[in-house]
């Protein structure tokens, strides 16, 4: 196993979701929560362990945040994935306002610290819900920001002001490209279901054209065969398969239901010996682009033994380079 290989499984087995969600929709979904949430939870160690709080910051929101991020990421792994995204949002939100409620004194960068870990609960809440949605969601939780000044009077607006105009920036930011990705998407939808109507408009216009065309050449007596021919390969040494109708069955004495010849080559072996010089010379003449079409009349022996004429008449389509 290469350094490759080692990193593809060991991210596998950190972020690839449960078998259970077969959706591709769903697992991507589970797989970013996952790496998200595994990010976080490295993230929220040091501040759980108070490093850069200081010494008057309580730590027990810390440790519950970071439970509820280890509760979430497990939960990712598994076919109730949202589950964890709906206990991490309401988690993180839940306790940074209790962080703020909790704290004894107060500060830009105590309060940036807190509040800044709610940009996971928007992250998640645009990863399973619209742009709308997601939108309103981040509003009420600024206006719910704003009104903390009012409830403790020890805070002041000063210290939420930089936190605020950031997450606000970001917000902003996120919601515009939710916007533009659901455009795009959309468009792209609409091209595709477009390209898809015209595609089984074009696959019923070709199957009316081969019923008129059955009906056309069996209401006449006729058969007839199709085949996908090697430039580089002789006329009757073909390796590819052909497709002959059940009229064309009929002419050598096979049924539906039997072997019947799959190559030209199987073909030419019930054409007659002394037939066979003129109808090659024929077939390489046409073959050669010397003839508009291949025009000829040999015998063939049926299945049965018996003896019959047929009267072949085909033309090879060329593309644009003749081949």
């Amino acid at each position: 196993m290469n350094i490759g290989q080692g990193f593809t499984k060991f991210r596998d087995a950190l972020f690839e979701p449960s078998a259970a969600l077969t959706d591709p929709v769903d697992r991507h979904r589970a797989r970013l929560f996952a790496k998200l949430m595994f990010g976080s939870f490295l993230a929220m160690v040091l501040p759980a362990l108070g490093f850069g709080l200081g010494d008057k910051m309580p730590l027990t929101p810390f440790y519950a945040i970071l439970a509820a991020m280890l509760c979430a990421y497990f939960l990712s792994r598994s076919a109730y994935y949202r589950i964890g995204a709906g206990l991490i949002t309401a988690g993180l939100y839940v306790l940074s306002i209790w962080v703020i409620f909790s704290a004894p004194s107060y500060s830009a960068s105590f309060v940036a610290i807190t509040l800044v870990w709610m940009v996971i609960p928007f992250l998640i809440t645009s990863m399973f819900f619209s742009a709308r949605t997601t939108t309103i969601t981040i509003l009420l939780a600024f206006v719910s920001i704003l009104l903390l000044p009012l409830l403790i009077p020890e805070l002041e607006y000063r210290f939420l002001a930089p936190t605020w105009a950031f997450m606000f920036t970001w917000a902003v930011m996120h919601a515009v490209f939710m916007y533009h990705t659901r455009k795009l998407e959309k468009g792209r939808r609409s091209e595709l279901e477009q390209a898809h109507l015209q595609l089984q408009n074009e696959i019923e216009q070709h199957q009316r054209t081969e019923e008129r065309l059955h009906i056309a050449i069996t209401g006449s007596g006729g058969a007839y065969w199709d085949e996908a021919l090697d430039p580089d390969a002789n006329f009757d040494e073909q390796p590819g398969d052909v497709f002959y109708s059940a009229e064309e069955k009929t002419l050598l004495g096979y049924d539906e239901n039997s072997n019947f010849p799959g190559t030209s080559i199987e073909w030419s072996q019930h054409v007659l010996p002394e037939d066979q010089p003129l109808r090659e010379q024929r077939q390489r003449e046409h073959f050669d682009g010397q003839t508009a079409y291949l025009d000829h009349e040999y015998r063939v022996r049926r299945a049965d033994g018996e003896i019959r004429w047929i009267h072949g008449r085909s033309r090879i389509l060329r593309d644009e380079n003749g081949a």
